[in-house]
């Protein structure tokens, strides 16, 4: 006899990516079905600026322990927005920063510094509703967003006497969630200047879980986000 055992881990990747996958689908046949009819489906690019930092310190440090956290003012990437009934708009992005921290410590014969680098791309899928009035349109979106953390590089370098010791790993102890998902709130200003579309906005982000989380309970990524964005589509389609 056989026996299969589910972690709960497992079971909420294979939900994730279960749902990641509806949600694709769902957005590429209500964008092929408003195409085919006539409604527009506006091409774009995203960027902005996070308003916060990508991690937060969660408690104090002994004196030879210090960690230094090197926020990325930019995140950028393409975003899709389709009109829907009801005046309503969907729009799917998937935004790209890099994530960055040190830390060292300090021994009594030893000192330890760690370089840790990753990428993180976001995928936000709202549901927005624009104020249709003569020049701009106030909008307010509202959705479901995942980060996933890839290209994670975690340098240590070791010095001991005599010489000092350089080891490296792919993947640092304090990465806990490679997927992680949050709800999203946002509003701005969308215009049209001939066949684009300017729509910048704030963004705000609350995530479930970290991606990142030390051991010692020092840190974190911060579970709070908040973005000034800019968008620029092509919205004659």
């Amino acid at each position: 006899m056989v026996r299969v055992m589910f972690t709960s881990s497992a079971i909420k990747l294979h939900i994730r990516d279960l749902f990641w996958r509806i949600c694709t689908f769902a957005f590429l046949f209500g964008a092929l079905t408003t195409a085919a009819s006539g409604q527009h489906l506006a091409v774009g690019v995203k960027g902005g600026v996070p308003l916060l930092d990508a991690f937060e310190q969660t408690t104090s440090l002994p004196f030879f322990q210090h960690y230094t956290f090197n926020t990325k003012r930019y995140t950028v990437g393409p975003a899709v927005d389709v009109s829907l009934p009801l005046k309503l708009r969907f729009e799917a992005d998937a935004l790209y920063t890099r994530l960055d921290y040190d830390s060292t410590v300090m021994g009594v014969d030893s000192f330890t510094r760690s370089a840790t680098r990753a990428n993180s791309w976001q995928f936000p899928m709202l549901l927005k509703k624009e104020i249709p009035v003569e020049r701009v349109q106030p909008f307010g979106d509202i959705g479901y967003a995942l980060r996933h953390v890839s290209g994670t590089s975690h340098i240590v370098d070791r010095f001991l006497p005599p010489p000092f010791i350089i080891d490296q790993t792919v993947d640092p102890a304090e990465l806990v969630h490679t997927w992680v998902n949050g709800f999203v709130v946002g509003g701005g200003l969308a215009f049209q200047a001939g066949p684009l579309k300017f729509s910048p906005e704030v963004r705000y982000t609350r995530w479930a879980d970290p991606n990142f989380r030390s051991s010692n309970g020092a840190f974190q990524s911060n579970l709070n986000q908040a973005d000034f964005l800019l968008g620029i589509a092509w919205s004659r389609f």
